[in-house]
């Protein structure tokens, strides 16, 4: 049999292509960059649109190069395509990618099509492509409702939020920049109809790094029916002028996580949670992971280790107390328990572990 997984993955699927659901398909570039056989690789490219073509159930998509995209949205084989329900591209960026190009405006012709998950963190600064280029024409509007991005400045670009406001029936949006990048104008580019939204900075607050804040308070401000929110730390103002703005602007708000290293002042969180989010109190759930507590392992969880039996087990390695600070300490922390508690607010993280 050979040695290219693209060919194997053909000889694989010949049989069983009508009961396969989620299919990830291989990275041809790779096969073809490694392959000096000419041949060979034309034939990868072949067996590429033969899994597609037979493929005819699948809900749940993977590419994981711009060879396997591009021939995606040519529409080889869309006709067999009808239950496709999410797609996840990888390396989705880069001046040969479809994306660049505008060609993802195909993927119109995916009518099930409700999930995209583009991984752009790799790729170019500007991966949605330059503004003023020609692009393919499209008729209707996109199917697609739920929008997962993973980038960096490319995400700031004029490119990225004309992209975004063309997914005029989008609900869903997931945000996760790999640096500090300006998503004002993405975020100005939303539908004001967005139901859920997560904004988070991958960052690690032990490389004693200190990121400015993004400030996305003012730009939440026209999701007025947003149902879930999330946030990460360094996406909003420490001073937490955050709850204001939740509590006056997005009344029909349920559930709001606020992820580790995100800043709390006790008494704007305090008010929030009395209030249950606000004049219309729909705020069922808050989940504070903002502040961490690792009490693992006991002793008693690890008995039969030398240091625990010997008693010189030093907890400082293991165990990482919580870290209050003056805006939000424990008994702030106990006292927001007790509110949500009076409240009918559920609240869970992290945040309430430590106190435990």
């Amino acid at each position: 049999m050979s040695a290219d997984p693209v060919l194997r993955g053909r000889a694989g699927i010949q049989n069983a292509g009508d009961s396969v659901r989620d299919l990830v398909l291989p990275d041809v570039d790779a096969v073809r960059a490694s392959e000096s056989d000419v041949d060979t690789a034309t034939k990868a490219c072949a067996a590429v649109v033969e899994i597609l073509c037979r493929c005819r159930q699948i809900e749940r998509l993977t590419c994981s190069d711009v060879l396997t995209t591009w021939i995606l949205v040519s529409g080889e084989a869309a006709s067999n395509w009808a239950k496709l329900k999410r797609l996840v591209v990888l390396h989705a960026g880069g001046m040969d990618s479809p994306l660049y190009h505008g060609y993802f405006a195909h993927l119109r012709q995916f009518s099930a099509l409700r999930q995209l998950d583009l991984d752009l963190s790799s790729d170019a600064a500007e991966p949605f492509g330059p503004l003023g280029a020609p692009r393919p024409r499209t008729i209707g509007q996109s199917p697609i409702m739920s929008l997962r991005l993973v980038g960096g400045e490319g995400l700031a670009t004029s490119g990225a939020a004309l992209f975004v406001a063309d997914l005029a029936r989008l609900t869903n949006l997931e945000l996760i920049l790999c640096n500090r990048v300006d998503i004002r104008p993405l975020l100005r580019a939303c539908p004001a109809t967005l139901l859920r939204l997560s904004i988070e900075v991958e960052h690690d607050p032990n490389d004693g790094l200190a990121i400015e804040p993004l400030d996305v308070e003012a730009d939440l401000r026209r999701f007025v029916h947003l149902r879930k929110l999330k946030l990460g730390a360094c996406t909003y103002a420490p001073t937490c002028e955050l709850f204001d703005v939740l509590y006056a602007h997005l009344p029909r708000l349920r559930e709001v996580t606020l992820t580790r290293g995100t800043r709390l002042v006790a008494d704007k969180v305090l008010y929030y949670v009395l209030a249950r989010g606000g004049p219309a109190r729909q705020l069922d759930k808050l989940v504070l992971d903002s502040i961490v507590a690792i009490t693992e392992p006991l002793p008693s969880q690890v008995p039969d280790d030398s240091d625990v039996a010997n008693g010189t087990l030093d907890l400082d390695m293991f165990w990482t107390p919580p870290a209050w600070t003056p805006s939000f300490t424990l008994a702030d922390a106990r006292a927001l328990i007790a509110a949500a508690e009076r409240a009918g607010v559920k609240l869970e993280g992290s945040t309430v572990r430590a106190v435990e």
